[in-house]
Parts: C-alpha cells; sequence; structure tokens
C-alpha cells in the first residue's frame, strides 16, 4: 500500500515540476503545490522504509519461532546444519553433545558464531567452574527464561553474526590490542599534504613552478608505496572485522537498556556495554574508509595521503578502547550463552535444575531421560551411580535402549555441569569428570584397529581414574567394551579394566551382553546389576508370527532374555523353521540411533 503511494506521490512530483516549468515564475502556487508533494513524497518514502524494516524483522522473528517449534519437537532436519568448531574432548562425540547432526549444542544453538558459540561450547565441553559459580548461573537462567522479548531479540541479533569465526574475531582482537603506527609516518602524512596545497596555490598565482606541488605528490606517493602493505593489512583486517561486529554492537545496545535483577547478569551487564562505546567509535571510523577503492579515493588518497590519516584514526581508536574491547566481548558471549541456556529452559518447562552437592558420594536420579529426543516418546528411568568402588551393571538384549541409559546420564552431566537445567524430576550428583567410550571407530590413517583404538581410549579413562591430583570424582559410561576380540579374552581384559576402575574410586555405568562379567571375585561385590528386556507377542494371538516390544524400562537384576536369532530372523536370515513379526513401533530410539 505505501509502495503504491508512494509512486502516485513521485507521479504528482513529476506533474507538479512541469507545472512549475510551464508557468511564469511567479506563479507562487505551483511552486507550493511542488514543494507539498515532494514533501509528502519523502515522507511516504520513510514510513516505507520503516515499513520494510518491520516487515523484515517480522519473517525473521518467524522463522525464529519456527526453529523454536523444530527444537521443542526436536525436528532436527528443520534446524540450520552446524557449524561450531569442536576442540578435542573425551566425550562431546559419544554422547552428541556436538560435533553431530543431532547434537546437545544444537538445541540451544541460539548464539552468535564469534562471541556466543566458543562460550556456551566451553561451557558444555571443558572442565566445569566451582559449584558457587554454577549456582550463580541459575537465576541468570531463569530470570532469562522469562524475558522472551529480550531473548528474540538477542537471537535475531545473533542469526546476522552466525557465519562469524571466533578466529577472525581472535585475529582483530589481536590486531587492536598490538602496537600502532610510527608518529613520524603520521607527522608526514600532516606536512606533506600541506605543502601540496600551499604549493599549488603559490603555483597557481606563478609564484613557484608547478614542479614543487608535484614532487610534493610524489613524496607522498613514495611513502604510500613504502608503508602500501601495512597500509593495506590494517585498513582491510579493521574494516572487515569490524563489519562483522555491527551485530554484536546492536546486542550491547539493547542490553545497554535492560534492567536485570539476577546480580550475575548485572555484573556481566556492566562488563559488556563497556564495549558500546568502543565500537561505536569504531564505526565512526570505519565511516571514513568505506570509499576504498572509488574514484574519489583514488584521487584523493595521494594528495592528502587518506590512508595514512585513516590509520592514524584507527590507531587513536585502538589506544583508547582497543586493550578494553575482549573483556567487553567476553562478557556479551557469557550473556549470549546464559540466554541459551534459559531458551532451553524456557523449552523444556518440566525439566529441574539439578542439586550440586560437592559431598555427595552419589549421582542419584528420578525419571532421568534423553534430553535430545521428543518428550512424547522419551522414557525416564530412576538411576543411582556410586558410591566411589562400585559400578552400575546394565545388561539387557539387542535394541532394549542399554546405549541410550549412557546417553542420557552423560547428556544431564554435561547440562548439571553447565549450570542448565536437566531431564529428570529430579538429579543430586558432585561435580564429576565425565568420561566415555561409546562410539569408537578404527583410524586407517593412524593404522590403529577398533579394538586398539577402544584399548587407548579405555587406558585415558584408568589413567584419569588413578591419577592423585585429581579434584574430583572420575565418572565413567562404557558401552560393550573391548567387543572387538574373542569372546574369553575380552572377559579377562574388560575384568582387569574394570577393576582398575573399581579399585581408583571411580563411578559409573558399563553395559555388556556378557551376563558372567561380574559373576565372580571383586566385581560381584562392586558391581549393581540392572537390566532392560524386550516383550515377546505369543503366535496365538491372531498374528502369523511371534514380534517383539521394547518398554525401556531399567528393571532389577540380570537380563533373563536375548533377541539375537529373533532379530536374525527380522531382517529375512532367519534359521531353518524360525520366523518373527515385525518390531512393534517403540516409544523411544535403540540402542545404537542416534537421537
Amino acid at each position: 500500500m505505501l509502495g503504491g503511494g508512494r509512486l502516485a506521490a513521485f507521479l504528482v512530483v513529476v506533474l507538479c515540476a512541469a507545472w512549475v516549468f510551464s508557468l511564469p515564475a511567479s506563479a507562487a502556487a505551483a511552486a507550493l503545490v511542488l514543494t507539498a508533494s515532494v514533501a509528502v513524497f519523502l515522507t511516504l518514502v520513510a514510513l516505507h522504509r520503516r515499513a520494510r524494516v518491520r516487515e523484515q524483522r517480522a519473517r525473521a522473528l518467524a522463522e525464529l519461532n519456527r526453529r523454536g517449534i523444530a527444537r521443542v519437537r526436536r525436528d532436527w532436519g528443520a534446524l540450520p546444519q552446524p557449524n561450531e568448531e569442536v576442540p578435542p574432548n573425551p566425550y562431546a562425540a559419544d554422547l552428541d553433545v556436538a560435533g553431530t547432526e543431532a547434537s546437545l549444542y544444537r538445541l540451544v544453538d541460539v548464539v552468535s558464531g564469534a562471541t556466543g558459540r566458543p562460550k556456551l561450547i566451553h561451557w558444555l565441553l571443558d572442565a566445569p567452574p566451582s559449584t558457587d559459580e554454577l549456582l550463580e548461573r541459575r537465576p541468570a537462567i531463569t530470570e532469562l527464561a522469562s524475558a522472551v522479548d529480550l531473548r528474540d531479540d538477542l537471537a535475531l541479533l545473533a542469526r546476522k553474526a552466525s557465519n562469524a569465526s571466533p578466529r577472525e574475531l581472535e585475529l582483530f582482537l589481536t590486531w587492536a590490542e598490538s602496537a600502532q603506527s610510527p608518529p613520524a609516518l603520521l607527522w608526514a602524512a600532516r606536512i606533506i599534504p600541506l605543502v601540496t596545497i600551499v604549493t599549488a596555490v603559490l603555483a597557481f598565482f606563478r609564484k613557484l613552478p608547478w614542479t614543487a606541488p608535484g614532487l610534493s605528490i610524489i613524496a607522498g606517493l613514495l611513502i604510500l608505496a613504502r608503508y602500501r602493505a601495512t597500509l593495506a593489512t590494517n585498513i582491510s583486517l579493521a574494516f572487515s572485522r569490524a563489519t562483522a561486529l555491527r551485530a554484536q554492537n546492536e546486542m550491547l545496545h539493547r542490553l545497554a537498556n535492560e534492567q536485570f535483577e539476577s546480580p550475575m547478569l548485572q555484573r556481566e551487564q556492566r562488563r559488556a556495554i563497556k564495549g558500546e562505546v568502543a565500537l561505536h567509535y569504531l564505526e565512526r571510523a570505519m565511516s571514513l574508509l568505506e570509499g576504498q577503492g572509488s574514484l574519489v579515493h583514488a584521487i584523493v588518497a595521494p594528495i592528502l595521503l587518506w590512508d595514512i590519516h585513516a590509520l592514524a584514526w584507527l590507531d587513536r581508536w585502538r589506544s583508547r578502547h582497543g586493550r578494553t574491547l575482549r573483556d567487553c566481548l567476553d562478557a556479551l558471549g557469557t550473556i549470549e550463552a546464559l540466554v541459551a541456556l534459559a531458551t532451553l529452559a524456557h523449552d523444556n518447562p518440566r525439566w529441574s535444575f539439578p542439586n550440586l552437592d560437592d559431598a555427595a558420594r552419589c549421582l542419584t536420579a528420578t525419571s532421568l531421560a534423553h534430553p535430545l529426543l521428543p518428550e512424547p516418546t522419551r522414557v525416564a528411568n530412576d538411576v543411582t551411580l556410586g558410591p566411589p568402588g562400585t559400578l552400575l551393571l546394565v545388561t539387557g538384549s539387542n535394541m532394549s535402549g542399554k546405549s541410550t541409559l549412557l546417553r542420557s546420564i552423560g547428556l544431564n552431566v554435561v547440562l548439571a555441569q553447565a549450570g542448565a537445567p536437566v531431564c529428570a524430576d529430579s538429579l543430586t550428583m558432585p561435580l564429576v569428570e565425565l568420561r566415555t567410550s561409546i562410539r569408537l571407530a578404527d583410524s586407517l590413517e593412524r593404522g590403529v584397529s577398533l579394538f586398539m583404538a577402544e584399548l587407548e581410549r579405555l587406558k585415558e579413562i584408568v589413567d584419569a581414574a588413578r591419577t592423585s591430583a585429581r579434584a574430583r570424582p572420575l565418572l565413567y559410561l562404557l558401552d560393550e567394551i573391548l567387543h572387538g576380540t574373542n569372546t574369553a579374552e575380552r572377559l579377562i581384559a574388560a575384568r582387569t579394566v574394570l577393576g582398575y576402575l573399581v579399585q581408583a574410586g571411580a563411578i559409573g555405568a558399563v553395559t555388556t551382553h556378557d551376563l558372567t562379567l561380574a559373576a565372580d571375585g571383586a566385581l560381584a561385590t562392586a558391581s549393581r546389576p540392572v537390566h532392560f528386556t524386550e516383550q515377546v507377542a505369543s503366535a496365538d494371538n491372531g498374528h502369523e508370527a511371534p514380534g517383539m516390544t521394547f518398554d525401556y524400562r531399567l528393571r532389577p537384576g540380570l537380563a533373563t532374555s536375548t533377541n539375537a536369532l529373533k532379530l536374525l530372523a527380522l531382517v529375512g536370515l532367519a534359521p531353518p523353521g524360525e520366523s518373527v513379526r515385525p518390531l512393534a513401533p517403540s516409544r523411544a530410539p535403540d540402542d545404537s540411533a542416534r537421537p
């Protein structure tokens, strides 16, 4: 509608202009109508621009809400592809924390690429801070969970900078904190253009030959040639990186107008908004560089040594603000990470905050479930790991839920140690050092077999458990360990590894198909057996053949059934005389499924 009105107003302007130029100069009425129509046209242009901005924001907000719905439904195909950089970590891939198609990071990815992403990855993958610091995050997350408008605004701005690289930001911050250009260069840039202008004026009045300003210009060109690489590198680095920080500048401006109650948010807000002034002045300096490569720049730069003055403006910015920006952007990243966890809390209101107790000797959870599965399909179980010197021995048939249980435990530990709510009715635990051996592969480049790769991982876990300087209990999650060798040697080796972990006082869970793994010796005393099972529908209920279903409920004791032959029949490889009805729909993924 505004577009049509703007076009109509423009046509009126053209007609009025024709009217004015066709009448005598004293035709005041025509001039008045022309002025009014121009004013109307410019007003409609401004209104149309504002409407376009509102429309773009509405479209972006609708897309943001669609992604929010996809996160709640765990519809991974509707979410943007992950592009986070995952540092080496002992559990990231095993637990689908980051770096996989369906991951915990993708579930909370509402952060910018340069500032929020590395902070959030650090919270999810690195060793946790003190319990006091984690507890300080809790009221901040709770406050932000209810601040829907603020979270939406920050998430929209984060989308603008989603592809920015932390490495690029580090290059910019290193430049901002580096030494500045030599003063002699700036003085030369001040004196030579002045000499050029003065000699050109004198030459115009024939007081000097034109060779005088020409020589001055040549001197300036020689200086530009001498420092060409330095000027180009500094200006291009500052211009490209500062442009990428415009979204962060808008975030800081948005945060400056907020009133927070949480002490952590207040502190991080004070740290962050100092960067608003720095980025504002940087934006002004960048406006002086936007003519780079234009015809005007090509004419003016050799005469006024414009690039040297531009570098001097950037140097003044570096001296005033360069060393403060890193701390400001770090605080912004902290707020973004808190917003991401607050979004998780808002989207999952039935989750609860864990009880972090440094004196606890066990991890105890009620109704603990896998956080990456949609609520209608995930199945919750009560789980206890510990005290030190004991292990949870999980047995069960194929596809019954053993691996999913390990990942449920591990992912909720990661959430708890990031300060976030967990997918459980309650969770009490000390802070732990988390280690896993779940998803392994051989390495052709290193010439390492699957069995050797698993041995190396288990050696790392045992060494970590036996480290005397370890300040926190070690929690291990081991899935079907040492399955790359024969049964007899696997039992001996697995018992040896688990014996080391028990003696070291670690706590954890191990899944196995070997029901005799902890049948005797010290492991018999240390292990607490639990199991999953399948339900088999008999053939006399109207079906042609028996079928299997799974309820994914954890039960005490060792497993009492197996299903390998039934699964063999399921894929059409049944032994002679055996048949089975296809699996009935299940409520949760099987052991090997990646949610």
